[in-house]
Parts: C-alpha cells; structure tokens; sequence
C-alpha cells in the first residue's frame, strides 16, 4: 500500500503581455462608428492578455498492489486532484480510480484489464461583457444591448466537465516461435459531458473498439508484426448546429436598423450544419516486418492503412482515408559510424461539406 500527498505552487514574474487593439473605424468615413459592437479597441488604452495566473495544486495518491489473489496480480489506485486559480479563485477537481488486472494461465496464454473512471468538475464562471457605448454614427452614447435590446452577459461553463469510463482488456495466446503471438483486444470507453451536447439532447459518447494483433519470427533473421482494428463509435464529438447558415438577408434602406438587418447572433443561430472531425466507425490495418542481413545490416518496411466516415449528423457526410507506407535500409559497416536510407509515402483523402457566406454591403 502506498500513500502520496504533493502540494505545488505556481507563480510568475511576468504573468501577462500588455496589448493594443487596433482602432475600429469606418473603412470610408474613418470614423468610430463600430466601438459598441467591441469590448475593446485602441481607445481604452494597453490592456493585459495571455494572462498565466499563480495556481496552487493539490495531489493525493492511493496505491494498493496484491502480487497474488487467486492467480492474478492486481493493482488498485485513487487520485484525487484539486486546482486553485488564485487570480479568479476558481477551482477545478479531479478524482479518478484505476484498476490493473493480469493473469498468466500457461506458457501460452494470459490476460490483461486495465480500466480507469474519473471526473473533472470546473467551478462556472460569470462572463460580464465589457459593454461601450458608440462615439459616433446613428448609435452614438448607445451600448449593443440599448440599441438592439440583446443582452450578452452569461454563465460559461465548461466543456471539460465529465465522467468517464475506460477499459482495455486483451487476451494473448502464443502458437509458437513461427506461427507467433495473437492479441486479442476489446477497448471500451464512455464520456458524459455535463455542458456540452455531441447530438441534440445527448451528452455521451460511447466507444468500442475490437482488434487483433499478430507479431511472429518465422525466420531467424526475419520479424513480422501486424494488426487490424474495428471501432464503432456511438454519438461521437461533434459541433451541433456550427455550420451551414440559412438566414437570408437582403437590402435594408437603414443598415443601423436592428428590427430590418439582420444581425451576427441571428445568423449564428440559423446554422443547421453538425460539423466533425471524428468518425462513428473505422478501420484500421498495420503491417511491418524487419530482415536483418547480419549483425550490421537490416531493412524495415511497414504499410498503414486508415478509413473512417461519419455521417450520423445533420449535413455531416465527413469520411477520411490514409495511405501511408516507409521503407528504410539500415547499415554500419564500422563500429564507430553507421548510414541510413528511408522512403516514406503518404496519401489521405478527406471530405466534407462546406459552407461559404457571402457577405456583400
């Protein structure tokens, strides 16, 4: 059994840049006509960014290790971590537990479990727009909010926020020196966001991935490894509603006008596009080997091949597919120098749907 506790402060002699905003002005008139519609411009001066604030860090560690309960050697741990900003006095905490289990049946055949939960909790913050008023043009001593009657201020909370669940069993089983090792091998992960939706409605993703892994030396000089793996994903990330805007808006004899012209937010909120990077199943297949001439000479050459898609939402109709192979010649003809060759080819095909605004006005 082993027990940990760490306490760690961090500070800076220079915790911020001072920045200058460019001024906002009218590109015809040259005027200030914009300086409601930005919480910061040139006329308020340098102001801070890339704010690293001082942090204060707490770790606490629970390690327990059975060499032997029936056969299997297991180990079992708890974390749990609490982080200060002591800027904003914002806190964020993590706390998570392992597990380790592993058992040899025979010289040919053993087990492997490692699983781990944890969750991250991050304190919400109150994000009060800076609101200016105008210093010219139509809205002039109006705020957005007193011109347009949209108010900005609101809760963040964040992304990061979640409970998860990961494990990875594998099963090995060893033919013999030439037919090799076989790996058998199931992953199986869960994410429950508490602040952000994958789907509409939805939270969690839900991952499975099946995979078998082959290494063998069926000759003295000659190695052999590959592998192939099938992943379902259920819900996986994704940008609800990020792309892809409907709304139309055409002539308006008063541009200044929020009732007539339409505005940035309404646009945003007339996205219908679900946008992604991540695929809701794929395949992949790995295949290397190594010969070695003798002791100072070998060559290597591996072939890897990716193909994934997801089109499980809204205007999705994301796919991806990698190519890639290497070949490298290995030598040292001295013992004190050695050379190498390498060739490397690469080749991915993505698709995706794009949506281009036209702005004209």
């Amino acid at each position: 059994l082993v027990a940990s506790w760490n306490h760690r402060t961090l500070s800076y002699g220079q915790n911020a840049v001072m920045a200058r905003f460019d001024d906002a002005l009218h590109p015809e008139l040259q005027v200030p006509v914009f300086d409601n519609r930005l919480q910061y411009d040139s006329d308020v001066g340098a102001v801070p960014a890339d704010l690293m604030p001082d942090q204060e860090k707490t770790t606490g560690r629970l390690d327990l290790n059975i060499n032997n309960l029936g056969g299997f050697a297991i180990n079992v741990g708890g974390i749990l971590q609490d982080s200060k900003n002591n800027y904003s006095g914002n806190r964020a905490t993590f706390r998570g537990v392992m597990a380790n289990v592993s058992r040899r049946f025979n010289q040919k055949t053993a087990l492997r479990w490692r699983a781990r939960a944890y969750t991250i909790d991050n304190d919400a913050v109150w994000v009060d727009v800076h609101d200016r008023p105008s210093i010219a043009g139509p809205t002039a001593g109006l705020t957005y909010e007193q011109w347009s009657g949209q108010n900005f201020d609101h809760w963040r909370r964040s992304a990061l926020d979640r409970d998860v669940f990961e494990s990875k069993m594998d099963l090995s089983y060893r033919a013999s020196r030439k037919l090799g090792t076989f790996r058998f091998k199931w992953d199986y992960s869960t994410i429950d966001r508490e602040n952000y939706e994958v789907a509409p409605g939805e939270t969690k993703t839900e991952k499975n991935i099946l995979g078998l892994h082959w290494n063998a030396h069926p000759a003295k000089k000659l190695k052999l490894r590959a592998f192939y793996n099938h992943g379902e994903i259920d819900r996986p990330f994704m940008l609800v509603d990020g792309t892809c805007s409907t709304l139309v808006s055409g002539s308006a004899p008063n541009p200044w006008d929020p009732t007539v012209t339409a505005q940035y937010y309404e646009f945003q909120d007339a996205r219908i596009g679900d946008s992604t990077a991540s695929p809701e199943s794929y395949d992949e297949l790995k295949v290397a080997g190594t010969y070695n001439f003798g002791a100072t000479m070998s060559m290597t050459g591996s072939y890897h091949w990716w193909d994934g898609s997801n089109n499980a939402g809204d205007l999705t109709n994301w796919s991806r597919t990698n190519n890639s192979a290497n070949l490298t010649f290995w030598s040292a003809p001295a013992e004190d120098w050695s050379w190498y060759i390498g060739y490397t080819y690469l080749h991915s095909d993505l698709d995706a749907p794009i949506c281009i605004p036209i702005f004209d006005g």
